[in-house]
C-alpha cells in the first residue's frame, strides 16, 4: 500500500521504450528519498507487452533484431537483464538471383548481411530484451511501498487533457475486452509511442497546435509498411553446403540472413513490397499460402531443395492497428527528435522517433531514460 502524499505517472505504450522508462523511473524513484511514493500505470494497447520486439518461440526475430557496438546505452541495458549478445553470422557463400532468373554465388563480404559490418544479436531474440525489462520492474517493485506498478493489457490510451482544476492531467483509457472507458488521473504522462499513431489516435485538451499535428503526422514510423519472416528448419543444411545464409533477388525477400540461436535454425529476410506503399505489389499484399510458398521456393533456388521443408513465421508491421496509419507518410526518417514534449502540462514523448538514432532500438532506450527523467523531475514536489 503506498503512503500519501502520492505521484501518479502513466506509461502509453510497453514496447522497449516505455518498459526502459518504467524501470528508470523506479531507480530514480528508489535512489531519491525526497520523492513522493509513485503509482505507475503501464497502459498497453495490445494483449502483451514487446512493440516492435517480436520474436517466435525459437528466438528468431520478426521485428526489431540487431544493435551495433556503438549502441552503449541498450548493451548497457542488456548487461543489466543479462541478456547476452551474439555476432550475426556471415561468413560463406552469398546466393543470388539474377533478373535472368540464374542463380550466382560468391564469397560473402562481412558489409553484404543486411545489418552491415559489426551486427549483434540478442540471445533468444531481440524480445527477451522485453521478457527481461517485465522481470525486473516485477522485481524492483515488488515489496517497496515507495513504488506501485500496474500493467493494463489491452487498454489504448484514447486522450489526454488537462484537469479542469488546473493541477494535474486526466487520461482516458479504452478496455478491448470490455468495450468501456477509464479516467486516470495522472501528474505526468509519457507517450512511448511512434509520433504519428500518438497524433493520430489520441485526442489531446488543449488540442495540438496544427503546426505540431502535421509535423507529427509526417513522422515516419521505423518499420511501418515492412514485413519479415523467418523460416525453420532442423538443421542448418545451408551451412552445411557453405553457405552463409545471406542470399538476394528473391520473388519475395528483399535479402535474407542466417537468423540461427542455439538449438534454433532458421533463415529470416525482409519482404518485397514493403517501401511501395498500399498500391504497389508486392508480397506483403498477397495471399498467405501464396507467400509462403514462394519464401519457400526462394530458399530452394538458393540453397537447395531442402529449403522447401521449412516452416514459415511472417509479420506485417503495417498492419499493427497500433501505428494508426490511415494513410502512408513520406518514406524515410522524417522529423525523428523533433518531438520529446508535447506543450500540455507533463506530457512527454518517448519511443524510438523521438531520438536522433533513426529508429534502432538504441533510440528506443534513450527516449525511454530519457522520458523518465523528465516525468522524475516534473512529480518531484523538490524540484518541480
Amino acid at each position: 500500500m503506498l503512503a500519501p502524499p502520492l505521484a501518479t505517472i502513466v506509461v502509453v505504450g510497453a514496447g522497449l521504450s516505455g518498459l526502459t522508462s518504467v524501470l528508470a523511473l523506479i531507480s530514480l524513484i528508489q535512489s531519491s528519498p525526497s520523492h513522493p511514493p509513485t503509482r505507475i500505470h503501464v497502459l498497453e494497447a495490445s494483449a502483451a507487452p514487446g512493440g516492435r520486439l517480436k520474436s517466435d518461440c525459437g528466438g528468431a526475430d520478426l521485428g526489431a533484431a540487431w544493435s551495433w557496438p556503438t549502441d552503449r546505452r541498450l548493451h548497457s541495458l542488456a548487461k543489466e537483464l543479462n541478456v547476452s549478445l551474439l555476432p550475426q553470422p556471415w561468413e560463406g557463400v552469398v546466393s543470388e538471383i539474377l533478373p535472368s532468373n540464374q542463380v550466382t554465388k560468391h564469397p560473402a563480404r562481412e558489409g553484404e548481411v543486411a545489418c552491415g559490418e559489426g551486427g549483434l544479436r540478442f540471445q533468444g531474440g531481440a524480445h527477451s530484451l522485453v521478457e527481461g525489462l517485465v522481470r525486473e520492474i516485477e522485481s524492483r517493485a515488488a515489496g517497496d511501498p515507495r513504488v506501485n506498478v500496474t500493467m493494463h493489457a489491452g487498454s489504448a490510451c484514447t486522450g489526454v487533457a488537462e484537469a479542469e482544476a488546473g493541477t494535474g492531467l486526466e487520461v482516458r483509457a479504452s478496455s478491448n475486452a470490455t468495450q468501456t472507458d477509464e479516467l486516470l488521473a495522472a501528474d505526468a504522462v509519457i507517450l512511448a509511442l511512434p509520433p504519428h499513431a500518438i497524433a493520430a489516435k489520441i485526442q489531446f485538451e488543449p488540442p495540438l497546435p496544427q503546426s505540431l499535428k502535421d509535423s507529427m503526422l509526417s513522422t515516419q514510423t521505423w518499420m511501418f509498411n515492412m514485413g519479415k519472416a523467418t523460416v525453420t528448419f532442423d538443421r542448418p543444411f545451408w551451412r552445411d553446403k557453405g553457405f552463409s545464409g545471406t542470399a538476394q533477388g528473391g520473388s519475395v525477400f528483399d535479402i535474407t540472413w542466417d537468423n540461427s540461436y542455439s538449438g534454433t535454425y532458421a533463415i529470416a529476410g525482409f519482404l518485397t513490397g514493403g517501401d511501395g506503399g498500399g498500391d504497389s505489389p508486392g508480397s506483403l499484399f498477397e495471399p498467405a499460402r501464396t507467400v509462403d510458398e514462394r519464401i519457400l521456393g526462394d530458399i530452394a533456388k538458393w540453397f537447395g531443395e531442402e529449403g522447401k521443408t521449412g516452416v514459415v513465421t511472417r509479420q506485417t508491421w503495417d498492419a499493427s492497428a497500433m501505428y494508426g496509419h490511415e494513410a502512408h507518410p513520406p518514406s524515410g526518417h522524417h522529423n525523428y527528435g523533433a518531438t520529446k514534449k508535447l506543450p500540455l502540462r507533463n506530457v512527454f514523448v518517448a519511443g524510438t522517433e523521438s531520438e536522433d538514432e533513426h529508429g534502432h532500438m538504441e533510440g528506443a532506450v534513450r527516449a525511454g531514460e530519457r522520458a523518465a527523467r523528465q516525468a522524475f523531475a516534473a512529480t518531484d514536489t523538490g524540484t518541480s
